[in-house]
């Protein structure tokens, strides 16, 4: 978990859906590996077994039909009138339909012979006995040919019932044995394919079962390492929205949210000393203010004295000369004083445009997370495909078992004809009826078993289905992030805003300020020119009382100007106080 902290974003996505694919397509392989071998073992059922069995029953048959002729031909002799019997049947077609018969039993034994052999290294002595008695039946049947065409009717009977017979029911015997033999063989297949089958099916549980685990610890792991610091993002953005400047986050990761979080750190520390600096310049700039508008005002209060007693300048040289001295003090301090101030309003524009510049780097850290999100949101979008094109191949695999269902229809169609033939044939084929009953059975079985086959393909594909919904849910999270980083870089654009304005006005009061020293300069020259000229101050009271009015409207505008800038700190200082550092 902690290794998982100090991955990328991005990477972490990567590294936990990658598993999952991994793990997903290992299962999907795996199942498709085992329905290839369920396959191959239903198709050795069908193609050894079940054509082997139903070679035998045809040589049977076969074999059967051949005695139903050779009795026909014995019936023929000991009842006929004339060559052709009343039915139209002849003794030579009666004796051709033996021998034709009794080729097709050899015929169809070897095609069941060559399928046995494949699935038997070593042969059963039934075959030995098959052979045996069927060279026996070959020639009796000869003998029986030819007997039959002498019209010697008592020979073929005794021939018939004394050799014929005997051997012919040792022949059936021995393929009763090897039906018994066939019947085995397919019922431990059988029984392999359904013990194959439960193993499929409990691996199969085992593998959702996981999956479905998987999925979910990745969930909580992405969703606890995610939703952890955004939230901490969140809240914190938040408390800067409401001014408060006074919180940090503690993360300590080295992913994107750990860099994001020492940005915002560092951004609180900048805004802190910033906000600080603001207000400490804003309240020297206050108290200059203060002592500059006294200043002024006890300017105004000397020059109206002045114009006040101009009448008396004449006789108080001496006097004149003091209050020119005074004048003089108090106009270089003013003009310190205006230069103070604008050094100082000079630090609080170079505050304020650093302050601009910080908000322009934390709106760029906005927009790259901005892009790292929507990067999420497209990876997830991929995995999302990528779980529906594994839905699909569920399809194909349900593809797959409904032809192996179809398969198991035929088969039950097959031992429904088979019945139907056995039923024909009467006591000689309960046997083969007994064969037919247990093939029906079987595809009954396999049929059912394809059934619950396609019913756990339909559960895994809705599991498939509730995972591909899980990841729409995490999207719309994401969504709603996206939406909250908007919001914070909303309430950036708004401190930058302020920023600017705070700048504006920084730059009225420094032509404010221009102003006031502007006059000061004025000021001081008047008085130093009054200072120099002192020995003409009795030659020149109407230039000296004109300068003392300049003087006092001057200091009025000094007092305004002041005035002015008092109220403008005051503004800024009320703004500052919406801030908690």
């Amino acid at each position: 978990m902690n290794v998982l902290k100090n991955i990328r974003v991005s990477m972490k996505f990567l590294l936990v859906f990658s598993t999952i694919i991994l793990l997903i397509t290992a299962g999907l392989l795996y199942s498709l590996w085992n329905a290839r071998s369920l396959k191959g073992e239903i198709d050795s059922i069908y193609n050894i077994s079940l054509l082997s069995i139903d070679y035998l029953i045809e040589a049977d048959r076969d074999a059967y039909q051949s005695s139903i002729a050779a009795s026909q031909a014995l019936n023929r002799i000991n009842s006929r009138s004339g060559d052709v019997m009343r039915d139209g049947k002849t003794i030579a077609k009666d004796l051709k339909e033996l021998n034709t018969n009794l080729e097709q039993v050899k015929t169809r034994f070897n095609k069941f012979r060559d399928l046995y052999k494949t699935a038997h290294s070593a042969q059963h002595e039934a075959f030995g006995a098959f052979d045996s008695h069927y060279e026996v039946i070959v020639k009796l049947t000869g003998l029986l040919e030819g007997r039959i065409k002498a019209g010697d009717a008592d020979a073929v009977e005794r021939l018939y019932f004394s050799q014929y017979l005997p051997a012919f029911d040792q022949m059936r015997g021995a393929m009763d044995t090897l039906t018994d033999l066939s019947l085995e063989d397919a019922k431990a297949e059988y029984q392999s394919a359904q013990a194959n089958y439960r193993q499929v099916l409990l691996n199969t549980i085992v593998l959702i079962v996981f999956m479905i685990a998987a999925l979910a610890t990745a969930g909580i792991i992405l969703t606890r390492l995610i939703t952890g610091p955004a939230s901490m993002g969140v809240d914190l953005a938040q408390r800067m929205s409401g001014g408060d400047f006074t919180q940090k986050i503690s993360l300590e990761q080295k992913d994107e949210f750990g860099v994001l979080a020492g940005a915002l750190n560092s951004f609180m520390d900048t805004m802190n000393s910033l906000l600080k600096n603001i207000s400490q310049v804003a309240g020297e700039v206050a108290t200059s203010s203060e002592e500059m508008s006294a200043t002024a005002e006890s300017f105004a209060d000397n020059a109206q004295s002045q114009a006040a007693t101009v009448e008396e300048i004449t006789s108080t040289v001496e006097e004149i000369t003091a209050s020119g001295e005074s004048i003089f003090t108090m106009a270089k301090k003013q003009m310190d004083l205006s230069g103070k101030v604008r050094n100082e309003m000079e630090e609080l524009y170079t505050i304020v445009s650093r302050a601009g510049e910080n908000m322009g780097l934390a709106m760029e850290i906005r927009d790259s997370l901005n892009r790292v999100v929507e990067k999420t949101k497209g990876e997830i979008d991929e995995t999302r495909q990528v779980i529906l094109k594994s839905t699909s191949k569920f399809k194909d695999v349900k593809d797959t078992v409904e032809i192996i269902e179809d398969i198991s229809e035929q088969i039950n169609l097959l031992s429904l004809n088979a019945a139907i033939e056995a039923a024909r044939a009467g006591e000689h084929g309960r046997g083969f009826a007994v064969v037919a009953d247990e093939i029906g059975k079987l595809a009954d079985n396999t049929s059912s078993n394809l059934k619950s086959i396609n019913s756990m393909f339909a559960a895994s594909s809705a599991e498939m289905g509730k995972a591909s919904e899980q990841l729409e849910v995490f999207i719309t999270s994401l969504n709603e992030m996206i939406r909250h980083i908007a919001d914070f870089g909303l309430k950036i654009d708004a401190v930058v805003a302020l920023a600017r304005q705070d700048l504006e006005l920084n730059q009225v009061a420094r032509k404010s300020l221009e102003d006031v020293l502007a006059e000061a300069e004025n000021i001081l020259t008047a008085t130093g020119e009054q200072k120099n000229a002192l020995e003409e101050v009795s030659k020149s009271i109407t230039s000296i009382n004109d300068l003392t009015q300049n003087n006092a409207s001057g200091a009025e505008q000094l007092s305004g100007s002041t005035e002015n800038v008092a109220s403008m700190i005051e503004e800024l200082r009320s703004t500052l106080g919406f801030f908690r550092v």
